[in-house]
Order: structure tokens, then C-alpha cells, then sequence
């Protein structure tokens, strides 16, 4: 006789054998249908759901799930993770409070919700609790080399925080571990009312400073700089970089930025920020993201976590919600640079211009620094091919320089680009030549004008040697690459043509003018089943009206 036991399993085993062949075979295509009748049917929702980054749907699913049948641990945990990740950070710790009521305590040890177990009791400023829960615990969320930063901020006094701290093995883990050592130590010191030596640590760890030092010089410059520009770390910062964000914030308005009071809950939720921001700039998203919510849900006046959060939102192709979360940063915030260029950005992925447009001039009315924001417009107009106004707002960008800089080099490529596209190729020559004489070493101008100079059989020599030197540069850019083999095409080198050109398609085998090129180079060489070959693959890559109608000639006669 088949037990039950067995027959739980064995569903449950037929149930991750159907959600991963449905996952495999349709990929991104499915979309959550709603089976919440069904158990089996609301665990494959949540499992199509979460492959769609989709992590509000597939909580609810999972979550409706786990309601039916709370044994089953694989779906518990992926409901508690789903929950973190869409922000419902309340509803998972209560899943997992009521987990343990029904089913006791050792059955709940997981990891995730003994972190969210820990969360609770910071949240509630149960210290002694949390700290407690922390050393008990034998599996945690975050990395291990993190724990001794929070237990360090849960010490009851300095020298035990100082004990804790230095279980922390930061000076051979590299420079992000260095900085949160002394990150905290300086804030753990100014906790425990030792202000001069948290300004001592914090002057002495920005002696050196690079741009992972940042976070802590925006706590340095709230908490003793009294606001002045003069400062020297200040100094320093705006000198090495005043196009930054913040250097823009300093001469802007110079406000007070963080609260000065530093708790234990505002430090927990400091560190969650800190491992949060090294996961995202490491592509781990989806662990960042987990991480920036629950260091949001213990301090929600921390704006810095909500940009990271929509940054992670972005990342995970999820544009909308990455709006919604930025427009909920007030607009006095310090980084209102970054969240309006972001949502301009994002609103042009989604093709809505008109969005893009009002957030960018936002910008324009509340920065006196106009440059970046002139760029941008003209990049807005460029997109839609409106190359008059992109060229406008190139031009005022250009005028808006005090000084002209080797690094605005990027200003006159882009007008460069615009004149170009305005058959105004003179002008476009001008600026294109200007753009190297500032920046010798940067492909894109390199090879837009060697590529421009190629295609209408002018400076051919010189336009070959512009195209190889970007390729030297950038030798995996399939573009630059298209353009050599049409260098060599025109100087009548066909085999070369060729070869160089079959890179290039190996590089982007979905363009249809790289294809179109590695025809033409195949006939001229006397490949001709080859060539029409290629001619039809370019066609099948939906080339615009005019290339389409050529392509279709050459495949009648030929060159």
C-alpha cells in the first residue's frame, strides 16, 4: 500500500518537474495566469511570476500557496522571498511569526526567516533581542563577514563594539570591507558620545580619498564640516569631481542632509545599505534589491535606499515600478540630481518623450549648472530624430563650458552626430575633428569619423587608420569591426573585406547592414552563392525601406 507521505512527495516532485518544463520550453513568453483555485496551479503561477522578475505577483501566489499547504518548506521560503523583494516586508515577518506558532520554533529555522526574525526586533528597537537572536542563529541572509558590523551596533557599550568590530576581517578583504570598518567605527564612536574620536577616525580614513569613500564624506561633511565649502576633505572632493551629483548639491543649496541623530537602528539599517550598494555595482540585483527593502523598512526617511532600490528595479527591467519609486524621493532630497535624470532616462527606454522632456526640465529650472542638462535635452531630441533641436541644445551645452576641458570631448561628437544627420557635413567634420584633438583615445569619434570619411570615398587612408585604432581600443565591437572590413571593401581589398567582416557578423549577427556589408565584400571577391546568401539574411533582419529595396536589387543583378 502507497502511503500518503509518499504521494505528498511525489506530487510535489511532478509539481517543480512541470514548473521548470514549462519555464524551459516558454521562457519569458508566459505570463502568471491566475490559478489560485489550485495548489499546484497558484505554485506555477508564482514560479512564471518570478522568472518575470515579477515579485509583487508571485508573493501573492506563493504566499496563497504556502496558506494552503504550510508544510511544504521550498514553497514557504520562496513565498517569504517573493514578499521581500516586492516590499511587503511586514506581511513576511507575520508569515513567519504565525510559521512558528503552528508549527514550532526548530521548524523554522531558515534562513531567511531568521533574518527577517532579526529585522522584527530592530524594527521594534529590541536590541538586546536582536543581538541575542544574532549569536544564536546558525544560518543568516547576508554574508557572515558582515555579522561583526552588526553585532558591533547592537553592543551594549564601546568596547564591546570595538570587540565585535574587530572580528571583522576587513584588511584582507579589499578595499569595500576596509571602507565599512571604518565607516562604522566612525559612527559606532559618535553613537556611543565620542565625537572627537569619530572625527579623528573619520578625517584619518579621508586622508586618501577615492570615490568608495563617498557615503562616508557625505556623513563627515553633514555631521562636523558645519557646512562649509572650505572644509579640506570638501575641497578635495569638488575639485577631483564637480560634475558629480553631489558636488552639484554642495553648490547648490549646501542644506543639512542627514539627521545627526545616529541610533542603532539607523546604523543596522546603514549596513544593509552598504552590502545592498556593493551587491548592486557586483550585477547581483535581485540579493541588493532583497537587501535595500529590508534596510528600508528600518529606516524609511533614508532616500539613498529608495534610489538604490529603483536602480535595482531598473536593472531587472522593471521601468514603471522604477518611476514610481523615484517620484516618492522628495524633491529637497540630495540626490534629486540623479533621481531626475534617472526617470528622464527611464521614461525615454519607454519611449513616452514627452515625460522625459518635463523631468529634464526640472532640471534645467532647479541647477544653475546647465551643461549636462543641455546634453541630455539634445540626446532627447536626437532619439527622435529631430536633429535641429538636437543640435540647438548641443550648441548651448558647448556655450554653457567656462573652460573647454578634454573630458567635453563626448559634446562635440554629439553635435558632431546631429550636423551630420542634418547633412551639414562640413560643420559635423569640424566637430568630430575637435572631439580627437581633445580626446585622441576615444573609439566612438574615431571610428564615426573614419567610418564617415569611408563611406563617401573620401580620406580613405587616413579614415582606415582612424577605424584600426578604435578596433585596438574596443576589438569585441562588432560595429567597429563592420566598419574596417568596409575600409578595406573600398580600398578594393576584398578578401581582407571579408575576413574582418565575418568577425563582425560573428560580433552582431542580427544587423542588417553588417550583413548587407558581408555580401557585397563576398561578391566582389568571387563568393557569389555566398554573397546572396548573405543579401537574404540581411533581409530577414528587417532593414529600413531603402536598404531593403537595394538588397533586393543586388539579389536580381548582382553588383
Amino acid at each position: 500500500m502507497v502511503s500518503k507521505v509518499f504521494l505528498l512527495k511525489l506530487n510535489n516532485f511532478l509539481c517543480i518537474v512541470l514548473i521548470l518544463s514549462f519555464i524551459i520550453f516558454t521562457g519569458k513568453q508566459l505570463q502568471a495566469v491566475n490559478y489560485k483555485k489550485s495548489y499546484f496551479g497558484s505554485i506555477l503561477s508564482g514560479q512564471i511570476a518570478n522568472y518575470n522578475n515579477d515579485s509583487s505577483i508571485s508573493a501573492d501566489f506563493f504566499n496563497y500557496a504556502h496558506n494552503i499547504n504550510p508544510k511544504n518548506k521550498e514553497v514557504y521560503k520562496l513565498s517569504l522571498m517573493s514578499l521581500i523583494l516586492s516590499g511587503d516586508i511586514e506581511t513576511a515577518i507575520s508569515t513567519v511569526k504565525n510559521y512558528e506558532k503552528k508549527f514550532g520554533k526548530q521548524t523554522n529555522e531558515t534562513i531567511i526567516s531568521n533574518f527577517l526574525i532579526f529585522i522584527s526586533e530592530i524594527k521594534n528597537n529590541n536590541f538586546s533581542k536582536a543581538l541575542q537572536h544574532l549569536n544564536n542563529s546558525q544560518s543568516f541572509l547576508i554574508t557572515e563577514k558582515m555579522l561583526p558590523i552588526l553585532q558591533a551596533w547592537l553592543s551594549p557599550n564601546l568596547k564591546q563594539a570595538i570587540v565585535s568590530l574587530e572580528k571583522y576581517e576587513y584588511k584582507s578583504e579589499g578595499l569595500a570591507l576596509s571602507n565599512f570598518y571604518y565607516h562604522h567605527l566612525a559612527l559606532i564612536q559618535l553613537y556611543h558620545n565620542k565625537k572627537a574620536l569619530s572625527k579623528n577616525t573619520f578625517e584619518e580614513h579621508l586622508k586618501t580619498f577615492d570615490i568608495e569613500k563617498l557615503r562616508t564624506l557625505y556623513f563627515y561633511f553633514n555631521l562636523f564640516s558645519k557646512n562649509n565649502l572650505d572644509n579640506i576633505y570638501i575641497s578635495r572632493f569638488l575639485e577631483k569631481y564637480p560634475d558629480h551629483s553631489f558636488s552639484k548639491y554642495l553648490k547648490k543649496d549646501n542644506n543639512n542632509i542627514f539627521t545627526k541623530l545616529i541610533t542603532p537602528k539607523k546604523g543596522i539599517s546603514e549596513a544593509l545599505y552598504n552590502l545592498a550598494y556593493t551587491l548592486y555595482s557586483q550585477n547581483m540585483y535581485e540579493t541588493s534589491l532583497a537587501l535595500a527593502q529590508t534596510s528600508l523598512y528600518i529606516d524609511p526617511e533614508n532616500h539613498l535606499v529608495k534610489y538604490l532600490i529603483s536602480m535595482n528595479l531598473k536593472s531587472l527591467d522593471k521601468k514603471m515600478l522604477a518611476i514610481e519609486h523615484m517620484k516618492n524621493i522628495p524633491s529637497n532630497s540630495y540626490i534629486n540630481w540623479n533621481v531626475l535624470i534617472n526617470i528622464s532616462e527611464l521614461y525615454i527606454d519607454l519611449q513616452q518623450y514627452s515625460f522625459a522632456l518635463d523631468y529634464l526640465h526640472r532640471l534645467e529650472k532647479g541647477y544653475e549648472e546647465k551643461t549636462e542638462i543641455f546634453y541630455k535635452l539634445g540626446e532627447l531630441y536626437h532619439i527622435q530624430k529631430d536633429y535641429k533641436n538636437a543640435t540647438k541644445y548641443f550648441s548651448e551645452a558647448i556655450s554653457s563650458l567656462k573652460v573647454v576641458e578634454n573630458r567635453h570631448w563626448y559634446l562635440y561628437y554629439s553635435r558632431g552626430m546631429a550636423y551630420e544627420r542634418s547633412n551639414k557635413w562640413n560643420l559635423a567634420e569640424k566637430d568630430f575633428l575637435y572631439s580627437i584633438e581633445l580626446s585622441p583615445e576615444q573609439p566612438l569619434t574615431l571610428n564615426y569619423l573614419g567610418y564617415s570619411w569611408i563611406d563617401s570615398g573620401k580620406n580613405i587612408d587616413a579614415a582606415k587608420d582612424l577605424i584600426s585604432k578604435a578596433v585596438k581600443l574596443r576589438p569585441d565591437d562588432g560595429y567597429f569591426v563592420d566598419s574596417l572590413g568596409w575600409a578595406y571593401y573600398r580600398m578594393g581589398e576584398y578578401e581582407k573585406s571579408v575576413i574582418e567582416l565575418e568577425k563582425a557578423v560573428s560580433l552582431v549577427p542580427n544587423d542588417p547592414i553588417i550583413n548587407d556589408h558581408l555580401g557585397d565584400a563576398m561578391w566582389r571577391a568571387g563568393y557569389k552563392n555566398e554573397a546572396v546568401y548573405q543579401w537574404n539574411r540581411a533581409l530577414i533582419y528587417k532593414p529600413d525601406e531603402e536598404l531593403k529595396e537595394k538588397i533586393k536589387f543586388k539579389l536580381k543583378k548582382g553588383l
